[in-house]
């Protein structure tokens, strides 16, 4: 698709995407789409002041663009874009987010068979674009597993979004108010979806409506991922008073998990000097696996033993990770949306 297929016809659908600095991203994205199993589709990228060449390769792709001379957040970038799109259906997902050649299709066919007062949603491939390196793979398996376990979701992930453009753009889109403060994007659609569930609306999600995520993350880059995603969680679930709720990725079975693999570190370190505390530590260490059993199964069936017995002792060691976050977060204070619906 190029810039005069794209205006020649009327979209079935709006394909929307804020990118920052997604220069190194969007030839595999644009490629991705290029594959689409349908043609009648336009993609509206949403800049928030790159300094790389992002507006230069949409342009010469064809994609419309939109224009930020600063940096206004995620969240804002998302609604400009929604503005300016030509179809009734919106998909939004992430600069780093490459689409299966039937994703676009698969979206269309499944909201038309659902209300106007629902937001559909996908997931991510549990194979990302880099899946040849251990962590990215991990965090796509990790994501999939957490998305689609639940039949009523809590939220619907901004990667892989399908919502009427109207209801959208009536409802107010993403919250403005927070974008400026988590600019990355992070949690943002989970206050939209809090938002919309209190005003009627439906969440859904469609395991079959799935993105390829381009991570890139070493060790070290998806435990700094873990991290700061924790913390920011945590003072937004603190702002909205939803900090125990079962929320996708921030699970009940992940915080009781990530509560006891911290414990057992503490017997553990304790061990070292008193070996009496040694037999609770792995008490506690035994109750955390329990607690992920479900996800360690999910493991098992997509990726075989050998993967899941390394994924295991790696996965806690991102639960600690976690809950270094999420007490960085506590110690922060709550972040507290304008909106009183969420």
């Amino acid at each position: 698709m190029n810039a005069g297929d794209s205006r020649a016809i009327h979209p079935r659908i709006s394909v929307v995407i804020a990118a920052k600095d997604a220069a190194r991203f969007l030839p595999h994205v644009f490629d991705s789409l290029m594959n689409s199993t349908i043609k009648d589709f336009e993609v509206v990228i949403s800049d928030d002041c790159s300094s790389d060449d992002t507006v230069r390769m949409a342009e010469e792709w064809g994609a419309v663009i939109v224009r930020h001379p600063e940096s206004v957040g995620a969240a804002i970038a998302r609604n400009h874009g929604a503005q300016r799109a030509r179809s009734p259906i919106l998909f939004f997902t992430d600069h780093d987010c490459c689409v299966l050649p039937d994703t676009l299709e698969r979206a269309i066919v499944s909201f038309q068979n659902l209300n106007e007062k629902t937001i559909l949603g996908g997931t991510y491939d549990i194979d990302p674009v880099d899946g040849e390196h251990f962590a990215s793979r991990f965090q796509s398996l990790h994501v999939h597993y957490s998305e689609t376990r639940c039949d009523d979701p809590d939220y619907i992930a901004s990667h892989a979004l399908v919502m009427d453009r109207e209801s959208f753009l009536r409802e107010g889109g993403f919250p403005e108010s927070l974008s400026r403060v988590l600019p990355n994007g992070c949690c943002q659609d989970v206050l939209m979806a809090h938002m919309m569930k209190k005003r009627g609306y439906r969440l859904k999600v469609d395991p079959g409506i799935l993105v390829l995520h381009m991570f890139n993350f070493t060790f070290y880059r998806s435990l700094k991922n873990a991290y700061w995603k924790s913390r920011s969680w945590i003072r937004v679930a603190m702002g909205s008073a939803r900090l125990i709720s079962d929320s996708g990725s921030a699970s009940t079975e992940m915080k009781l998990s990530g509560i006891t693999t911290g414990l057992s570190a503490c017997f553990f370190v304790a061990a070292l000097a008193h070996p009496v505390f040694l037999p609770l530590g792995l008490i506690l260490y035994v109750i955390s696996l329990l607690c992920n059993i479900s996800f360690l199964r999910f493991l098992l069936k997509k990726s075989g033993l050998s993967y899941t017995i390394r994924a295991t002792p790696f996965y806690s060691i991102q639960l600690l990770v976690v809950l270094a976050g999420a007490i960085h977060g506590l110690l922060q204070g709550p972040i507290r949306p304008d909106s009183p619906d969420v």
